[in-house]
Order: C-alpha cells, then sequence, then structure tokens
C-alpha cells in the first residue's frame, strides 16, 4: 500500500496497529476484566450498538472494518498524495470517516461501512 516511494511511503504495520487502536478508541471498548468501566458517552454508545449489529450477522466484523478502514486510509494517503509527516493528518480523518460510518443508522453491515467510507471491496488491484 501507499505509492512506493521511501518519502512518501508510510509503515504498513504501524498504520494497521493505529486503525485497530483506533476503532477500539471511537467506540470506547474495553477488555472484560480490565476493570475499567464502560463509557456512557452517548456517541460512543451509539457505534457500539451499530458495531453489534454488524456482529450479530458477521463475526468477524471487526476484522473487517478494520480492512475497510486502512483500505480508506490507504486511498486518503495516496489521494493527498501524504509524505510520511503527514500520518497523523490522514490517521484524523480516517477517525471522523470512521466514526460518521459507525454513527449511522444506515450503517448495518461491513460492506455499508464501505459504502459510506467510499471504498471499493471488490476493485481489481491495477485497474481503471
Amino acid at each position: 500500500m501507499g505509492n512506493g516511494s521511501v518519502e512518501t511511503s508510510y509503515p504498513f504495520a504501524c498504520a494497521a496497529i493505529n486503525v485497530v487502536f483506533m476503532l477500539a478508541d471511537i467506540m470506547k471498548l474495553k477488555r472484560p476484566g480490565s476493570g475499567e468501566a464502560r463509557s456512557n458517552e452517548p456517541e460512543a454508545a451509539l457505534m457500539r450498538a451499530t458495531f453489534a449489529r454488524m456482529l450479530e450477522t458477521d463475526s468477524k466484523a471487526f476484522l473487517d472494518l478494520s480492512c475497510v478502514c486502512m483500505m480508506f486510509l490507504d486511498a486518503e494517503w495516496v489521494r493527498t498524495k501524504a509524505t510520511y509527516m503527514m500520518f497523523p493528518s490522514v490517521m484524523k480523518t480516517t477517525r471522523e470517516r470512521a466514526s460518521s460510518a459507525l454513527r449511522s443508522s444506515a450503517t448495518k453491515n461491513t460492506a455499508a461501512a464501505a459504502r459510506m467510507l467510499a471504498v471499493d471491496l471488490y476493485a481489481v488491484v491495477g485497474e481503471e
């Protein structure tokens, strides 16, 4: 992912870790038995409810949602011609768009989230 040049590429593994933590953070997901109270923030509760609907039909919804967010991040990286130093800005945009998708009542599954993020799940790499 990214366009290959050292100056304009991003560290894929670090980006993936950031996306997973971002999703857990925006939904205020906590590890069971961690002693941390679940957040009562209305937006986080709404996003968790959306995510719960997704889990009803797809047990790997978190993985799929993470992949959709990575695809969005990559497209945003290419679209903005970002450099390594612009990674925080691209992550911020990814966070805003993922949050918006998870707050939407139209998001019933990962495919709907992908549509909201303008991610084409069926694009063939290299095909225009």
